[in-house]
């Protein structure tokens, strides 16, 4: 059995990509030729775009995060399967990551991680720590499988509580990260996500954790540097960028596909220019 830290590491190095593109497909964000179609099958044009999408933009990527909400809140809960078996099947190389953020205990995390693993094929998963090892501990028992633990994330509100200073004088996005290195990690399975947006808590976490993989979203759309991810990282090999609406919708006309295909390259050749740079 290969961990997943070893799946992700090869991935990498074998798509020469840092690049994780993330398939939000929000239906009034379509291209303006799809609208129109999906009032009347929004389940057949969902999956049209996102497989235009993979396909044109998985040259330039080593990984595909699928927002689960968005198929899920439109019925479309079937095209997400598809989507997913398709992307195992034809793309190998590349790590499927279905973003959930799940976190319960119990027969109900035993039931998020079937359908998560099982029913959506996932690689890996985004899963919300803050149950505790109740709520991780059914995840870690399909040891071939990764987990990206909520530690800091991209959003202006996650200060509130991620924030928050313990007696200890960690703050809580640290325990968690510190948690996840000495308990959680068993196996190799564990990865956590740090937004793009707070390169200072990114260089905390990542001087923490230097072997633990992150996802980093808030690229692009939410305004996050490629650049300060970069200086803020120490080994690129196991450090996943994602941008998501800035490839995905890149266009509403007919070069959709095209455009997208043109960003994600772009970012691509933009963080592995960065990343050459800092390692000389």
């Amino acid at each position: 059995m290969i961990p997943f830290n070893e799946k992700l590491y090869e991935a990498i190095i074998k798509r020469s990509s840092s690049l994780c593109v993330g398939i939000d497909p929000c239906i009034d964000k379509l291209p303006e030729s799809m609208i129109k179609q999906s009032k009347i099958n929004p389940a057949e044009t969902l999956e049209k775009f996102c497989k235009q999408v993979i396909i044109s933009t998985a040259p330039h990527c080593c990984a595909f995060k699928l927002q689960i909400a968005m198929f899920s809140s439109i019925g479309c809960e079937s095209v997400l399967e598809i989507i997913s078996k398709w992307i195992r099947k034809n793309f190998p190389d590349h790590i499927l990551i279905i973003d959930a953020k799940r976190g319960d205990i119990g027969s109900t995390a035993e039931h998020y991680v079937s359908e998560l693993y099982d029913r959506y094929n996932a690689q890996a998963a985004t899963i919300n720590p803050l149950m505790g090892t109740e709520s991780i501990s059914p995840f870690l028992a399909r040891r071939d499988k990764g987990l990206y633990i909520l530690c800091r994330t991209s959003n202006p509100g996650a200060n509130e509580i991620q924030n928050l200073r313990l007696e200890t004088g960690e703050r809580l996005f640290e325990k968690i990260a510190s948690i996840a290195r000495d308990k959680w990690n068993k196996n190799f399975q564990i990865g956590l996500v740090v937004g793009a947006t707070v390169p200072e808590e990114l260089k905390t976490v990542r001087k923490l954790c230097p072997n633990l993989p992150l996802l980093i979203p808030g690229v692009g759309a939410q305004g996050g540097s490629i650049s300060e991810v970069i200086k803020s990282t120490i080994d690129a090999k196991n450090v996943l960028i994602n941008s998501s609406r800035s490839i995905i919708f890149a266009s509403k006309n007919e070069t959709w596909a095209a455009a997208a295909s043109n960003e994600a390259q772009r970012i691509n050749n933009k963080i592995n220019k960065l990343q050459s740079s800092n390692e000389n």
